[in-house]
């Protein structure tokens, strides 16, 4: 944990994706990239349950992370985005304390 945010993805969406991580109130949409990632495509009421959170809180975090290309939702079902799968798997590390990638070494 703690490692640097990928800093490849462009200047726009580092700091929009840096905003929504060290925002006090958004645990919640912290949790829903990775969560993504670990469990695939899910529906707001499904990764709430998971969460233990309410269902208009995922939508809100779909739509913002929809915004920046981080998942796309597709018959109400949300799912990283190949584009930026490596903001997902930052989230999985720094929310989780996984490394996935490590942990296959």
């Amino acid at each position: 944990m703690g490692r640097a945010f990928p800093g490849h993805l462009g200047k726009e969406i580092d700091l929009k994706v840096r905003q929504i991580f060290v925002r006090p109130g958004a645990r919640e949409e912290r949790w829903v990239p990775g969560e993504l990632l670990l469990s695939g495509p899910s529906n707001a009421e499904e990764l709430a349950l998971v969460l233990g959170t309410y269902s208009s809180l995922v939508e809100r975090a779909f739509t913002q992370f929809e915004r920046l290309g981080v998942v796309e939702v597709r018959d109400g079902h949300a799912r990283p985005t190949r584009k930026h799968l490596e903001i997902s798997y930052f989230f999985v590390r720094e929310t989780l304390g996984i490394d996935p990638i490590d942990s296959l070494s």
